[in-house]
């Protein structure tokens, strides 16, 4: 969604760079079709450019190197052997903020942007119904309004006008705007007002362009052997309404003397043409350094800390997410780390719950990280399997789609000899009590410990139970376990909790 938004802005700072030379500096020139590309070609690069990723040049360049992650070599990283997670407490409110302005704009937009399109599809529907009803041989149909205008290749004639003295002026004037096309130009435009209507420069040259098609219709006009004098005197008798339709061209639109003193004036210049000239590429470079040049790198700061205990965080990996470009904290928790735009930061560190958000939402509060309980699924390892490694740990609550580089230096608590050499020892040394067994009871126990950074378990309670008889049993098959294998952050070793179940049925003695 940043991603959009971002793109209409710099959209949007691209129709301003093109309407303020325009206004300030050739609206005026009677140049009337190098006005019209420059508007039109102004319009196609405000879209285009800001698609286009321009080399940066070194003066851009920013001057802290980025920090790439080899996640086979081990980062030296303060030591986290105090590290341990503690009461289980709600992430901070800035890392994770259910609506947000980011959300609320969107939401704003998209709502003026159906409004605007919902108006406009009525609009074609009412007057596509108007032409079928009362279409006439000459291209025109008879309208509910007092407005002439043209829409694509139709045009639209009030009835009162029918018969009037002026009609075949009019109507030449109409056709005019027909044969130069210029219902591509008002198209390209109404496609802008639709995705930019919050963007007063999109108003302003929608503004120009038709201001600049009245004056190409108008020369057309008297081109074609239509008095000045009377043409002028034509499009004063006529009244002036309320425009109906922007899709399309009114006849009357934009009146003003600007109007008439443009029919005066040369049909060229060649000041005019050097001017427009030497404008179109110096617009259209500054267009492409506004919007089509690469993000800015800039350095975030931000703090990590463990929740519930407000205690700095060392050692976690804070990755730009779908990349290996990250840093770890520090002894007090803080990092800093260069960016460009606005990516999603990730930030994980074993045993507790990882965490994403954008690089605008790191702020001066610091982010909590929430302790996470890891589950081991035993049910599917024979005893006396092969070793697996580490890795053979399941999250079951916490799902990846995608590849997640940062996980690779992360290692989660193992016993010796890996997961089949903890279900062998299980049920090796549990004790089925004698009157579970005798009334057929069979069950679960979910086990809950701490692996200690030394390897030790602490903490051991039961988080779950389906028969109270089965908890002391269970309790002290870990109560007697020997040291386990610590989990590690980047090379370290960490605190981690962790949940074994311990099934009670006969298969398992």
């Amino acid at each position: 969604m940043n991603e959009t938004i971002l793109y209409l802005l710099k959209v949007s700072a691209g129709l301003g760079i093109i309407f303020i030379p325009y206004y300030f500096l050739i609206r005026n020139d009677p140049d009337l079709l190098l006005k019209r590309f420059y508007l039109l070609a102004g319009l196609l690069a405000a879209w285009i450019f800001p698609l286009i990723t321009f080399r940066k040049p070194e003066l851009f360049s920013g001057l802290n190197p980025t920090v790439f992650m080899d996640p086979s070599t081990p980062s030296s990283v303060p030591d986290l052997t105090g590290s341990r997670p503690t009461g289980l407490q709600g992430v901070d409110a800035t890392a994770r903020l259910s609506i947000n302005w980011v959300q609320l704009l969107a939401v704003i937009y998209l709502a003026g942007l159906l409004l605007l399109l919902a108006r406009n599809i009525w609009l074609l529907l009412k007057w596509n119904r108007t032409w079928k009803r009362s279409k006439n041989g000459d291209g025109t149909a008879l309208a509910n309004n007092d407005q002439v205008f043209s829409l694509f290749t139709r045009i639209f004639i009030p009835a009162s006008l029918r018969d009037h003295a002026d009609f075949e002026t009019v109507l030449l004037h109409e056709r005019a705007h027909i044969r130069q096309l210029h219902f591509i130009d008002l198209m390209l435009m109404e496609f802008t007002l639709l995705l930019t209507w919050f963007n007063p420069f999109s108003w302003l040259i929608s503004r120009m362009i038709k201001e600049n098609h009245e004056h190409l219709a108008d020369r057309q006009v008297l081109s074609a052997g239509v008095n000045p004098a009377r043409y002028r005197a034509q499009l004063l008798n006529l009244t002036l309404g309320v425009p109906v339709f922007r899709l399309g061209n009114q006849f009357n639109h934009s009146l003003t003397f600007k109007r008439f003193n443009m029919m005066k004036k040369p049909k060229s210049s060649l000041k005019g043409i050097v001017k427009i000239a030497l404008l179109i590429p110096a617009v259209l470079l500054i267009l492409g350094l506004a919007t089509g040049m690469s993000p800015q790198e800039k350095g975030i700061k931000g703090k990590v800390i463990f929740s519930g205990t407000d205690e700095p965080a060392p050692g976690a990996s804070v990755v730009i997410a779908g990349t290996t470009m990250g840093t770890v904290t520090g002894t007090d928790g803080t990092f800093r780390l260069n960016v460009e735009g606005d990516p999603e930061i990730v930030i994980s560190f074993v045993g507790f719950q990882t965490l994403k958000l954008r690089a605008s939402e790191i702020g001066r509060k610091p982010l909590a990280l929430e302790p996470k309980v890891y589950t081991l699924d035993l049910e599917d390892l024979p005893v006396q399997e092969s070793k697996k490694s580490a890795e053979s740990i399941k999250i079951p609550e916490e799902k990846h789609t995608e590849k997640e580089i940062f996980f690779l230096v992360e290692d989660m608590p193992s016993f010796p000899g890996g997961n089949a050499a903890l279900k062998d020892y299980i049920y090796s040394n549990l004790e089925y009590p004698e009157n579970a067994r005798s009334g057929g009871i069979t069950g679960e126990v979910l086990v809950q410990f701490l692996v200690t950074a030394s390897g030790k378990l602490q903490d051991i309670r039961v988080a779950r139970s389906s028969y109270a008889g089965f908890d002391r049993p269970a309790l002290e098959v870990f109560e007697g376990m020997p040291d386990w294998k610590p989990g590690r952050q980047r090379g370290k070793p960490v605190a981690v909790n962790v949940i074994v179940p311990v099934r009670f049925n006969p298969g398992t003695e």
